[in-house]
């Protein structure tokens, strides 16, 4: 089983999307902005 990731979905693009995640093994290191085009996005769980 791979990384939980919890974070901040800044934009949503016919190209993907813009989040700041950070993982459950290190919360507070290397939060930053980053473009993940579809072909990346496995799943977006917007309940949490």
């Amino acid at each position: 089983m791979g990384a939980t990731y919890r974070g901040t979905l800044n934009a949503v693009t016919d190209l993907g999307i813009v989040a700041t995640l950070s993982t459950d093994v290190q919360p507070e290191t290397e939060q930053r902005e980053r473009f993940y085009p579809w072909s990346a996005v496995l799943s977006v769980d917007l309940s949490g």
